[in-house]
């Protein structure tokens, strides 16, 4: 059987068509789960690394190629020296740069740490793909409460935000392990809802995914989303964007013929579909448009505005980049780097919540209280968060005026994007969906009809409207 799935950044759902008639598959008691896995086993630290007889023949190896790549470089040097001291050539002796010389014991340290950063991918990897490990392992947000219980394990989110990013191969092949693991949880779930074996899909893919390698990080994204749900046991697997997904999906329940534009806010993208659509005629998808930013950048901002105060941000002397490393839950390397600074020299209160902020799990419980208050804000006035678990009485507070701030990066993108959409050579929409998690946000329908004053907005499921066009093309 042939399934859609609509791997997003935040959340994930799937469904398929049988006997004609949609079936979303059910993650628990929801049609959708958090994007977030969790695995139970505790990974080995730098500290548990040993040299081998046989990793000590890869430390002498490597030494020695360094030493004749040394010996090489002086060589080189010596010979440019010798041509510049010629008489007719006016070369600059001291535009010659001296090659850097290591000590025989800088080059094996330096050969130790090579081989000690491998063995910890290596490790990584064979924990997390370790038989236990992958089937204990929690998603959604049971994976964030199991995360919080116990943080010796290790927990991903939103590990599509990651994927088109330049990744060292070690780094790469833990995401993918962790993208696979996923997507087998999906496919394992949508056989036992549907009662039929799974083994290909349409997935939903942003225009653009988050990058900083352009056109190329949006191919190794594809690769490696392929690869994770082909080791996930899918036999087969098409790509279509999501806003088109949800623009589908709308033309097979539009009486009448018109052009729609198709606005999705992701969790990590927005992305814009202008498409023909109702009426007996075919789906006519024009073109669609996207931008990498999303509701996940609302809440990075809202947490930084709002919360990290709290923790001296734009007080003192304290670095910014901190508190951007401590609100950033989904890169794990910035992660890392927050918890292992030392705030023992930062003056009180600071110094205390600093270091309760770096212990167990509290930047994830930060980070999600930051969502949930942003949610909160997009129908209420005001709203407050609790942060007793950093100190007895902290608490955060906001007013939709600070949503709208912490949104006005994103908004900015957004409107862009519109004005992009504007100046194509293509006839204008008569109605716009609004669609996306992130679609509900007041701000959202702010901006779309600052852009298009007078046309109608369609508000369709905002969790389910990708997944169900992405089934229905996996039935077609």
């Amino acid at each position: 059987m042939r399934i859609g799935i609509d791997f997003g950044t935040s959340y994930s759902a799937a469904a398929g068509v049988v006997d004609g008639t949609l079936v979303h598959v059910p993650f628990g008691d929801q049609s959708q789960f958090r994007t977030a896995a969790y695995f139970p086993r505790e990974l080995p630290e730098g500290d548990d690394f040993e040299l081998t007889p046989a990793l000590e023949d890869e430390v002498l190896a490597l030494v020695r190629t360094s030493k004749r790549d040394q010996d090489r470089a002086l060589r080189d040097h010596r010979q440019r020296l010798a041509q510049a001291a010629r008489p007719n050539n006016q070369a600059d002796r001291l535009a010659i740069p001296e090659p850097v010389v290591q000590s025989d014991d800088a080059l094996t340290q330096q050969a130790v740490n090579t081989i000690r950063r491998r063995w910890l991918q290596e490790q990584h990897a064979r924990e997390i793909t370790a038989r236990d490990s992958l089937s204990s392992a929690q998603f959604g947000e049971g994976a964030i409460d199991a995360y919080i219980d116990d943080p010796r394990g290790r927990l991903f989110q939103s590990p599509k935000s990651m994927i088109g990013f330049k990744l060292l191969p070690g780094v790469q092949e833990v995401v993918q392990t962790v993208l696979t693991s996923i997507l087998s949880h999906i496919r394992i779930t949508a056989q036992r809802h549907l009662g039929q074996d799974v083994d290909s899909a349409v997935v939903g893919r942003p225009v653009h995914f988050k990058s900083s390698m352009g056109a190329a990080g949006d191919e190794q994204a594809l690769s490696i989303l392929r690869d994770a749900a082909t080791a996930a046991g899918f036999d087969h697997i098409d790509f279509l964007y999501e806003p088109e997904a949800a623009a589908l999906d709308y033309h097979l329940r539009a009486a009448d013929r018109h052009v729609v534009l198709v606005v999705d806010i992701g969790g990590g993208t927005c992305d814009l579909c202008l498409a023909q659509a109702g009426g007996a005629q075919d789906f006519v998808p024009l073109q669609s448009w996207g931008d990498a930013t999303g509701g996940g950048d609302v809440d990075y901002w809202l947490n930084l505005l709002r919360f990290m105060g709290h923790f001296g941000r734009n007080i003192g002397t304290s670095p910014n980049h901190i508190y951007s490393e401590a609100a950033m839950v989904s890169d794990v390397v910035r992660q890392t780097t927050f918890k292992g600074y030392d705030f023992s020299d930062y003056a009180p209160p600071y110094r205390e919540r600093l270091l309760a902020l770096q212990a167990e799990a509290n930047t994830v419980r930060v980070a999600r209280a930051a969502e949930q208050l942003k949610i909160h804000l997009s129908t209420q006035a005001e709203g407050a968060a609790s942060m007793d678990y950093i100190e007895p009485g902290l608490g955060a507070t906001a007013q939709q005026p600070d949503l709208a701030a912490a949104a006005s990066f994103f908004i900015a993108r957004l409107d862009r994007l519109l004005e992009t959409v504007q100046s194509a050579p293509f006839p204008q929409p008569s109605r716009i969906l609004l669609t996306g998690g992130g679609s509900s946000a007041p701000y959202v329908a702010q901006a779309v009809q600052a852009r298009y004053p007078g046309v109608a907005l369609v508000r369709g499921e905002p969790s389910l409207a990708i997944v169900s066009g992405l089934a229905k093309a996996a039935a077609m």
